[in-house]
């Protein structure tokens, strides 16, 4: 009852342009949390990688197994860290073993964000800079689109905005909580991928700053950087450990990642690939496909704005140079690195962009210009971003339903324990189809297995006439089930499901 008459009482003694930018911030994460929870379960992504996920987060809530180490990373021989499975699993738990409780989830803290993240911007810029930030989170597609389903890469935005402000924030602050979050967040973010490490140079270049201009109190900025890495340690023990035990894999990996020209563009020059860089980034987060040139130059202007904010850094917000410094040591960084541009490799820097235009525009002073550039924008961008939701289409694609209903397919087909489960073609993961089988308590082996099973279900993904010859498969379960024959053949919307029994 405190609480509520202590709001009552503040919110009565708000100024009238403060009542309205209440009523604007509540107005906008309504939109926002509409646009991340509408149609949810219809268009949930819940493919091979969801999949896998919730077997494992199941699996900590079943106290059944507690992973020290998280999934393989796409690119090179990386592991990323257990951090995500033990956030997530409270909302698994909560859906009661739904996998639609991880999308709800993902969606749930983006929402939650907002509102602390705006509290944040606004006290350390102003309103202009805060509600233009909000504003562009809520509408970008892709973040919407990062929104709606479970993914380690999908809250990255969330954990490197806090790593950042709790860096910047940390010298400000009395006492040392600042730093180990700052420690914490900055370790979290590197666990949810491995792009994370790029947010880490500008950063140093902050706290060097930080450290010139406290020469009286070197001493308890020093104690400071070492709660931070308390933190870092203590978030990121677990990859720590693993790379010791396994002769440092990932920092090796890294290193390989930064040095090799392996990838499909290693005959490129390094300013192809900063073109490149900028130019899908631009293309992310306006969707829609930009002149190559624009790239570059985009790059160029990033460049030069860092530059102005460092000069200008006794007048300019830390948060914002911070922010700007960690977008443009992202792009430079990222170009080394070969290979594909996909849309969730920029999660550590779209809050960042979004930050800095924000408050480029709040730097104009005619307040007639300032709102005409923020109405232009918003409607270019909202033009832009707003038909590529999925959820506009008439009819969801219910992927939770279609693993759920294949799963189904297999237990009816009589499948007897132990058994395999083999894609085919071998590209095409199942974990999604397993999560389903293991809730209901027809686990496959698993595939690394040297267990004899009884049967053999192979799911045939090829549509096409010819289909699947499961008889000559040469993957290694289907070869090491020996002689065979086909008990059944299942067809279902999806694929089609072959039962396969010893050959007697």
């Amino acid at each position: 009852m405190k609480l509520i008459k202590t709001v009552k009482h503040k919110l009565q003694h708000l100024k009238t342009h403060e009542k309205w930018e209440l009523l604007a911030v509540i107005g906008i994460i309504v939109v926002a949390a509409f646009l991340r929870f509408y149609r949810l379960e219809e268009f949930i992504t819940f493919l091979g990688d969801q999949g896998r996920d919730a077997i494992i987060i199941k699996r900590i809530l079943t106290g059944e197994h507690f992973p020290a180490i998280g999934p393989r990373s796409s690119v090179g021989q990386l592991f990323l860290g257990p951090f995500y499975y033990y956030l997530m699993a409270p909302f698994l738990l909560f859906f009661q073993f739904n996998p639609l409780g991880l999308a709800w989830g993902v969606a749930f803290l983006a929402v939650v964000a907002l509102p602390i993240i705006y509290w944040i911007v606004r006290k350390e810029t102003n309103t202009t800079t805060a509600l233009t930030l909000i504003l562009l989170i809520t509408f970008s597609y892709i973040n919407v689109w990062l929104s709606r389903f479970s993914w380690n890469p999908n809250l990255l935005p969330i954990f490197s905005f806090f790593a950042i402000y709790f860096g910047v924030e940390m010298l400000k602050k009395k006492g040392f909580l600042l730093a180990f979050l700052f420690g914490a967040f900055l370790a979290a973010s590197i666990q949810l991928h491995y792009l994370g490490l790029l947010i880490i140079p500008a950063v140093l270049v902050i706290l060097i700053m930080q450290m010139v201009q406290v020469k009286k109190n070197l001493m308890q900025y020093l104690m400071k950087i070492g709660a931070s890495g308390i933190g870092f340690v203590f978030v990121l023990a677990p990859l720590i450990l693993f790379d010791i035990k396994n002769n440092f894999l990932n920092v090796r990996g890294i290193l390989e990642i930064f040095t090799s020209k392996k990838g499909t563009d290693s005959n490129t020059s390094y300013l192809d690939q900063l073109t490149n860089t900028g130019l899908n980034f631009l293309h992310h987060v306006f969707q829609t496909p930009v002149p190559g040139w624009v790239g570059v130059l985009f790059v160029l202007i990033c460049i030069v704005i860092s530059i102005y904010l460092f000069i200008k850094r006794k007048q300019i917000p830390e948060l914002i140079l911070g922010n700007a410094l960690v977008l443009t040591s992202f792009f430079l960084l990222f170009a080394i690195l070969d290979g594909e541009r996909h849309a969730h490799y920029y999660t550590p820097i779209y809050y960042s962009f979004f930050l800095v235009v924000g408050y480029l525009i709040s730097m104009i002073r005619s307040k007639y210009i300032k709102g005409a550039t923020i109405g232009i924008l918003l409607i270019v961008f909202c033009y832009l971003n707003i038909p590529k939701y999925t959820f506009w289409q008439k009819e969801g694609n219910f992927q939770t339903h279609i693993a759920a209903s294949i799963a189904d397919k297999i237990i009816e087909a009589g499948t007897k324990s132990p058994f395999y489960l083999v894609s085919v073609p071998f590209a095409n993961t199942n974990d999604h189809i397993r999560y389903y089988l293991e809730l209901k308590g027809h686990t496959p082996l698993p595939d690394d297995t040297t267990e004899m099973a009884q049967d053999l279900i192979i799911l045939c993904y090829d549509k096409s006439p010819k289909g699947c010859d499961v008889m000559n498969e040469s993957q290694y379960l289907v070869v090491h089930f020996g002689d065979r024959k086909i008990d059944k053949v299942i067809h279902h919307p999806e694929l089609t499901i072959y039962r396969l029994l010893h050959a007697k």
